[in-house]
């Protein structure tokens, strides 16, 4: 870092006069902390290896999912710090609080990775049901990254509720009234008959496959309003 005379550039300089974002500044080091407060403070920095300082104009956006309060009240993050940086406070709801927001979410992130890997698959409107009833504790990143896994690892273009990770389907069942018999074979033969369609392209082979006839499941398809499927 000191090979050179004038000193290494750090990224607070980089963003001068412009903004940098700090995300999850909860965990930044008390050390760190201090260095941060000075700056913003005086604001000036010092080179990584310089000798002169240098004025500094940067705008901080700082980031986190923690309470800083609780954070300060046992010591975890400086007192100072956190009203240096509470000059506009902004609280965004998790997930699970604003419901509007996740079906737009789940449309765009799995369009985008669509796009992405040149995969074309749907969401079943099961599917989005579930997902939509979902509490979500990871917030959007949760959701995002659960956007790509369906893409890349589920076989099938159409992804069915089966295909969903095991606590999520569990989280749905816990929080719907309890299916009867019925009602659980119905929903695992509409997910059995649409994995068929899907790898046949034909509902005439799928039925071949299923050892049904191909009347009996065009009638299966009418009744769940499926004949798109």
């Amino acid at each position: 870092t000191g090979a050179r005379k004038e000193g290494k550039i750090g990224l607070l300089e980089l963003a001068n006069g412009g903004t940098i974002m700090l995300d999850e500044i909860s965990e930044m080091p008390l050390q760190l902390q201090v260095k941060l407060l000075r700056a913003l403070q005086e604001k000036q920095i010092h080179r990584i290896g310089g000798k002169e300082p240098r004025a500094l104009d940067v705008r901080i956006i700082s980031v986190t999912n923690q309470d800083l309060r609780k954070l300060v009240t046992t010591g975890k993050f400086r007192e100072d710090l956190f009203y240096r940086l509470l000059v506009v406070d902004i609280q965004i709801p998790h997930l699970v609080d604003r419901q509007v927001d996740v079906e737009p979410l789940i449309d765009l992130f799995f369009d985008d990775y669509c796009r992405k890997y040149k995969i074309e698959k749907q969401l079943s409107n099961d599917t989005k049901s579930v997902l939509c009833a979902y509490h979500w504790p990871g917030n959007v990143r949760e959701l995002k990254n659960l956007m790509e896994s369906m893409v890349v690892s589920v076989p099938t273009t159409i992804i069915e509720p089966q295909h969903l990770p095991p606590h999520i389907q569990s989280a749905h069942r816990a929080t719907k009234p309890t299916m009867t018999l019925r009602e659980q074979m119905e929903w695992y033969e509409k997910g059995v008959i649409r994995g068929a369609i899907d790898k046949n392209k034909s509902i005439r082979k799928a039925a071949r496959e299923l050892g049904v006839s191909h009347s009996t499941l065009v009638k299966k398809l009418k009744k769940w309003k499926l004949e798109s499927c």
